[in-house]
């Protein structure tokens, strides 16, 4: 299994690079060999590596010469230590920061369908976005909205937008200038763009996936003995109740 997330530089050469990853096992040091290579010679040849093991991301020194640090702890001396997001750890004098993948689904915030969700796939497919069922993955019978308005793919890590020859415009943001076409602009979570203008248009906003149950949502049992007494005094009632009535009527 693989596992997505990022790594980026925070202190060494090449500071601010980021790296997008999609494999269950990265070996990260100098070597041109590696999955991440680090040209410091204070990072040895091959120097640590991530694994995906039971839906969680572990750090490993592998015999390097300057250790393997995470949260200032020497991982030579105590093992693997599970990532956390946005943790850091450094090998040698070279400090990297752990970033999670989130999933991210589109969300219509004007138009028809508001509320609907569209999640966003990490993979090679396009997503098309348009008026015509037959040639979009998501579509709308608005008149604003072009037969193939705009596309979404996903790339280096990256949900990009583009709009591909649309009537009326694909806006990113809220700007008053409409992407070009086959420009394309990066996606993260809380941004909006719209499709056509005016009345008519259609403005998605992206966001964190919702596809996680919430607690409240969850059916509460109770154990049956805390419910014996209420019956049980129920039943007594009914009884009284019932010699009662015989009772006048036999007085009767």
């Amino acid at each position: 299994m693989s596992a997505k997330f990022f790594l980026t530089i925070e202190e060494g050469p090449e500071t601010g690079k980021k790296y997008f990853f999609d494999k269950g096992i990265i070996v990260i040091g100098r070597s041109d060999e590696n999955d991440l290579t680090l040209e410091d010679d204070s990072v040895s040849g091959k120097h640590a590596k991530i694994t995906f093991e039971n839906r969680e991301l572990f750090l490993q020194d592998i015999g390097s010469t300057n250790d393997t640090y995470y949260n200032g702890e020497s991982l030579q001396k105590r093992g693997p230590a599970m990532l956390q997001d946005g943790g850091k750890f450094k090998l040698g004098d070279v400090v990297l920061r752990y970033t999670a993948f989130v999933k991210l689904s589109l969300f219509i915030i004007k138009g028809s369908e508001i509320g609907k969700e569209f999640p966003l796939e990490a993979n090679e497919e396009d997503i098309r976005i348009g008026r015509t069922a037959k040639d979009n993955d998501i579509f709308f019978t608005n008149q604003s909205v072009s037969g193939k308005h705009a596309k979404i793919t996903f790339k280096n890590g990256e949900f990009l937008l583009e709009d591909i020859g649309s009537k009326n415009g694909t806006y990113h943001k809220g700007e008053k200038e409409r992407l070009q076409k086959g420009e394309k602009r990066p996606l993260q979570k809380g941004d909006e763009f719209a499709l056509g203008y005016g009345t008519g248009e259609v403005v998605f906003r992206v966001e964190q996936r919702a596809d996680f149950q919430p607690m409240s949502d969850k059916t509460v049992a109770y154990p049956c003995h805390e419910e014996k007494q209420p019956v049980i005094l129920i039943i007594s009632v009914g009884v009284i109740l019932l010699i009662a009535i015989l009772l006048i009527y036999i007085c009767k």
